[in-house]
């Protein structure tokens, strides 16, 4: 009986640690119930984090040994966006600094930092890779197309205004600034610029107020006073 209960006992040890080794823990084993109608046709899989499942590689009723994968989870709060960085550009791309990230297809946009730049370059493309990690919300999914506009240098300027506020009147570049008579055009001198904004480097005063939008339509509504007025410039 004593050789009988010692086997039995090798046994149960075997078969826990069989348990185990396919990720049953202590709280597990203490929760199986073992009576005559025992059953343990289901497992329940509990992933390591907190994720979304984005590959399923299981069917009902097939088996599946110890080193197959059932299914892949990833944890997308955030997200790694690679960009290639050609060889021209490489001198003024580096670590650290600020990537506006989009998306092309859909205008969303985000800011990120290059936190790592490849050492080498891709022998077929030329090119290097600067990783840029992305809290996401969602809208980011991997295997998107994206473009990153890297801020590869930071220069100060006085008046910067958007560049719907610039208008042409009369074969002049304008700014439409407020006076105690209304909005009356200005002419500048524009500099710098980006996709967005451009430097005036006359014309305004910094402070003075302008129309940063609906420029268009008070060009027009002078235009049309000036031809009401019989005055065609």
């Amino acid at each position: 009986a004593r050789q009988g209960l010692a086997e039995a006992r090798i046994e149960v040890r075997a078969a826990e640690q069989k348990l185990h080794a396919i990720g049953f823990s202590e709280t597990d084993l203490d929760g199986l119930a073992f009576h005559v109608d025992s059953s343990f046709l289901r497992y329940v899989i509990s992933a390591p984090f907190g994720g979304v499942i984005v590959e399923k590689h299981l069917a009902l009723g097939e088996f599946v040994d110890v080193e197959e994968s059932a299914f892949v989870v990833a944890d997308l709060s955030e997200v790694w966006v690679e960009l290639s960085v050609y060889q021209k550009d490489l001198s003024r791309v580096r670590t650290g600094q600020d990537v506006l990230v989009v998306d092309t297809q859909t205008g969303a946009e985000a800011w990120g930092r290059i936190s790592y730049m490849s050492p080498m370059l891709d022998e077929q493309t030329r090119t290097a890779t600067a990783r840029v990690v992305l809290a996401n919300d969602g809208a980011w999914r991997p295997g998107l197309f994206v473009e990153g506009r890297v801020a590869v240098e930071d220069l100060p300027v006085e008046v910067m205004v958007p560049k719907e506020a610039l208008q042409t009147f009369e074969g002049r570049t304008v700014v439409f600034a407020q006076t105690d008579e209304g909005f009356e055009p200005f002419p500048v001198e524009t500099g710098l610029e980006n996709d967005t904004l451009v430097e005036l480097r006359s014309g305004l005063e910094p402070g003075q107020r302008y129309a940063a939008t609906g420029s268009f339509t008070l060009k027009a509504q002078l235009e049309k006073s000036g031809f009401a007025s019989g005055h065609d410039h």
